[in-house]
This record gives C-alpha cells, sequence and structure tokens, in this order.
C-alpha cells in the first residue's frame, strides 16, 4: 500500500472528516488519520490516485497541490477554529495574532496572499464566517441574540446586527421572523 498526505480544500466541519473517512474506506483506501484540511491514506496498488480524486472531487472537496492554495486553506481554517472558539479567547488576543499563530506564519503575508486567491480580505472573509454562524445558530434557536453576539465576540447586539445587515441585505428581525414563518 502506498502512503499518501492529501491537502484537502472545502473541510469545514466534523460531518466532512466522517464523510471523507466513510466514502475512502468505500473503495478500500485505508484511512490511517484525518482531520480539517488533511488525510493520510494509504491506496492499495491497485486503486489509481484518480480514484481517489474522484471521492473528493464527488462530494465536494478538492485536493491541492499548489502551496499557496494550501495556506489560504489553513487560513480559512484558523478563521472557522476563531469563530467557533470567539467567546473562549483572552480579549487581548486579536484576531491576526491568533491566525498568524495557527498558520505559523505572518500576519501580513497572510494576508497578502489570501486576498490575491480569495478577492476578499481576511479581515471581510472573517465577518462572513461570523455571520454564517449567527444564521446557523439563529436557527438552532437556542441562544438569543445577545447570547449569539458574546459568543461570537460582538461588543453589543447593536454591532452584530449592523454588520448582519451589511452582509445579508436584511435585518436579523426580518432572517429571524423568516425562520419562525416556516415553523423551526
Amino acid at each position: 500500500m502506498e502512503k499518501l498526505t492529501l491537502r484537502i480544500k472545502n473541510m469545514t466541519c466534523p460531518s466532512c472528516i466522517s464523510l471523507l473517512k466513510i466514502q475512502l474506506e468505500s473503495i478500500g483506501v485505508e484511512v490511517e488519520d484525518i482531520k480539517l484540511g488533511e488525510a493520510t491514506i494509504k491506496k492499495p496498488e491497485n486503486l489509481s490516485l484518480e480514484a481517489v480524486e474522484e471521492v473528493l472531487n464527488s462530494n465536494g472537496f478538492v485536493s491541492i497541490a499548489d502551496d499557496e492554495k494550501l495556506i489560504v486553506e489553513e487560513v480559512k481554517l484558523a478563521v472557522l477554529k476563531l469563530v467557533k472558539r470567539q467567546s473562549r479567547l483572552n480579549d487581548e488576543v486579536k484576531n491576526s495574532d491568533f491566525i498568524a499563530r495557527e498558520v505559523g506564519r505572518s500576519y501580513r503575508t497572510l494576508s497578502e496572499l489570501f486576498s490575491r486567491h480569495e478577492g476578499v480580505t481576511i479581515e471581510r472573509y472573517i465577518i462572513q464566517q461570523k455571520i454564517k454562524r449567527t444564521k446557523e445558530l439563529l436557527w438552532e434557536g437556542e441562544l438569543s441574540l445577545s447570547q449569539i453576539a458574546a459568543e461570537l465576540g460582538y461588543s453589543s447586539v447593536q454591532h452584530l446586527s449592523g454588520q448582519f445587515k451589511r452582509v445579508e441585505g436584511i435585518s436579523v428581525s426580518d432572517y429571524k421572523n423568516g425562520i419562525d414563518s416556516e415553523g423551526v
């Protein structure tokens, strides 16, 4: 068996890990280790690398060979980690310091690289991910808007509401009303 480490784009949650592990094993690949953005596998000799790539692609994932794209993916994963842990991070830790530490490169380098490849700044991407997480938490319906604001590190509900409106084009209350009218 040939041992390979795959760098994988679009892995964003634990469900992605579970799905990919199951799919790879279904074609005879032994998954040694798998985490967000990376899988170490043992590929049988009789199985082509194209078959592995097909499993990735058919599930919305992409193998990354380019070093710069790999770094951009590492930034995205760091941002997801940041958003999910925001309320538990020390208020003294800046987003830029957190991301630079997670990726192991200077923030300036990461920022230039990210903007060039994604067409958006890291700061804008963080806001987009926070709003995406806000929508998820609103759908779950377990937290109040003030709890969500605190969870995501916003200084106030008004700050979260303002960013939500700028990103989504509707107010948080209109979005929440839409959820409630769907019977969720």
